[in-house]
């Protein structure tokens, strides 16, 4: 068991602060949909989603022609 664990904290997936934030994020918009109604509607949700993936999308293509 502890191999595991120690393995996933060394994996590159968990190496970086954000896919926690990511993981966290994800979670709350599954318990929105399943179990509790924040009100946030599902178009709502996937355009807020699609926008970040796009923002973050130019950001790396930016970045990656500056180096």
């Amino acid at each position: 068991m502890r191999a595991a664990v120690a393995s996933a904290r060394q994996s590159p997936l968990w190496s970086d602060a954000r896919h926690y934030q990511i993981a966290a994020l994800a979670s709350l918009l599954l318990i929105n949909f399943v179990w509790i109604d924040f009100g946030a509607k599902p178009l709502n949700s996937a355009l807020a989603i699609a926008s970040a993936l796009a923002t973050q999308a130019v950001c790396a293509l930016v970045r990656s022609a500056r180096a």
